[in-house]
């Protein structure tokens, strides 16, 4: 059955997103912390500081509908990736943490400029201090074909998918963003200098972490 998503980006006016999309780049410069009302909205071009909380209720209602347009792009593209690679009659972890992994990768280092400051409004909320922030990284209204992954992982290697296998999701996670995160300001920075850089290839930062992810959703503790 072949899958059929309405655009995210529908369900919010064209105001609604101009003040997301530059609450992203705000939070993903200063952090979700430190980002004002005022921030966003001179960044938005719009007049009225009220517009957020009419909007959105506050901040961190921006930060739920980023969450929504954004994950709904990726659960897709990691389903799609899914259904195909269940279609086969062998698959081994790689390819499972490809399906993972590559849907993310792409759009942060891809040519769609609209996803250009994601990885960093990302990357700080999953860094914030703030419990509430945190409480989204965890919400399942947000894990979709992410978390079908996770058990996969779990099941194939013997693993049960309790709170101390998520403990590796968490920290997995963590990692590969805070990896691309830093690699897309090392790549943005040896633009601005137009210096020559000892930063790895794509396809090899792509193999680094494809294979640490794997180790760490997959290796067996030995005490």
């Amino acid at each position: 059955m072949e899958l059929v998503l309405k655009e995210p980006q529908d369900t919010y006016s064209k105001t609604q997103l101009e003040i997301m999309f530059a609450a992203e780049i705000i939070m993903g410069q200063k952090g979700i912390e430190n980002t004002s009302h005022r921030d966003i909205i001179n960044l938005a071009g719009q007049r009225n500081t009220s517009a957020i909380s009419y909007h959105f209720g506050g901040v961190e209602g921006i930060v739920t509908a980023l969450l929504d347009i954004r994950m709904a792009v990726l659960n897709a593209e990691r389903l799609r990736l899914l259904n195909l690679l269940l279609k086969k009659e062998n698959y081994n972890d790689m390819d499972l943490i490809a399906v993972y992994i590559d849907p993310l990768y792409r759009k942060v280092f891809g040519v769609d400029e609209g996803w250009s400051n994601y990885i960093y409004f990302l990357h700080n909320l999953i860094t914030s201090s703030r419990e509430s922030l945190m409480s989204f990284i965890a919400n399942k209204k947000y894990s979709g074909a992410a978390a079908s992954i996770e058990r996969l992982f779990a099941e194939r290697n013997g693993f049960a998918y309790d709170e101390m296998y998520r403990t590796r999701i968490v920290s997995n996670s963590s990692f590969f963003i805070s990896s691309m995160t830093f690699r897309k300001r090392d790549l943005e920075a040896m633009k601005n200098t137009k210096k020559d850089s000892l930063i790895p290839s794509n396809d090899d930062f792509l193999k680094f972490i494809k294979e640490t992810a794997l180790f760490i959703l997959t290796k067996k503790d030995h005490t």
